[in-house]
């Protein structure tokens, strides 16, 4: 399921549900998180992915993460954030289009990898219930002007 949201005039997020945009790109390089699980879970695999846009005056920030967490009976979240630096595959329906002439690739470079993590560790710290599985990031999108540490940071958090 794909659900448009508005939020005033120029403000949208995308929420894939169930499934991902074509996005999906091969790693380079992999960050694993390991974090205790408050639950052991089987349940059906899960994936998620937020496109968000958000204009600032003149500047049209852009980014696109997704994942998908396959349920297992361990003690442990597994996390594994998937980053390369390839400009092989541009996004092309990607919402930034619409506001901005920014190129949009297909993948998450190494530059985003500390503010991802920096708020996964944070949304691990102040969940409540983590539930055990593997969960892999690698379907995301980021513009080449558009796209900042900042809006990986407090925008795109699961």
């Amino acid at each position: 399921m794909i659900r448009t949201l508005t939020y005033g005039k120029h403000r949208k997020a995308r929420i894939w549900v169930g499934e991902l945009p074509k996005a999906i790109y091969s790693c380079s390089e992999v960050v694993e998180i390991n974090h205790l699980a408050s639950k052991k879970c089987a349940y059906e695999n899960k994936s998620i992915a937020i496109e968000l846009i958000l204009p600032f005056g003149p500047r049209v920030m852009y980014g696109m993460l997704g994942a998908i967490l396959v349920p297992n009976m361990n003690e442990f979240l597994k996390i594994n954030l998937c980053l390369t630096d390839s400009k092989d595959q541009k996004f092309i329906d990607n919402l930034s289009s619409k506001y901005s002439n920014d190129v949009v690739y297909v993948g998450l470079p190494s530059e985003y990898r500390k503010p991802i993590v920096e708020s996964l560790m944070l949304s691990l710290k102040m969940s409540s219930t983590i539930r055990s599985g593997n969960m892999k990031i690698n379907c995301a999108a980021y513009g080449v002007s558009g796209s900042s540490p900042m809006i990986f940071k407090k925008y795109l958090i699961f």
